[in-house]
């Protein structure tokens, strides 16, 4: 009887590698597809008194629940400068937030927050604000308590 089922183990073992070795033969001359977006924004789901929205392009991920925004790196800098502005996030903290926890941003919500695209009437002013991004990033990479509020108003 033990014999038995080792042949059984030997053959479906043999079987499993003909069909995975068929399997591999087929992917030899594919590559993956060039990665859609270059930055993230990182996000919490529930969110505190102050906006933390934080730009990311080298590969980290939120070890808790947490949203992400991809796209192109620009536009996330612009977007991150956008969401973590006094002004955005009163909005954001006003009208979008809510559904039963106190701080908690759904992502449908934040799909309905008007911001402006970027077109050739605002280019400059989105590169002021990619530029300041740029700078508080910068900052907060050789301190990450610096106080950069004043920056941001």
């Amino acid at each position: 009887m033990a014999s038995q089922k080792k042949e059984l183990a030997k053959l479906i073992l043999s079987n499993f590698e003909k069909e995975l070795q068929a399997t591999f033969s087929l992917c030899e001359n594919l590559s993956l597809p060039k990665r859609e977006f270059e930055g993230k924004i990182i996000y919490p789901c529930i969110m505190a008194k102050e906006p933390y929205f934080v730009f990311e392009k080298n590969g980290f991920f939120a070890p808790a629940p947490a949203n992400i925004i991809t796209g192109n790196e620009y536009k996330m800098r612009y977007l991150t400068g956008l969401l973590n502005s006094k002004l955005v996030y009163f909005a954001i903290r006003k009208f979008y937030m809510g559904g039963g926890i106190e701080g908690e941003l759904k992502t449908n919500n934040l799909e309905k927050i008007p911001i402006p695209k970027i077109n050739s009437k605002n280019q400059k002013l989105a590169d002021e604000l990619v530029n300041l991004s740029d700078e508080i990033l910068k900052i907060k990479e050789k301190d990450k308590k610096a106080n950069i509020q004043e920056r941001l108003d």
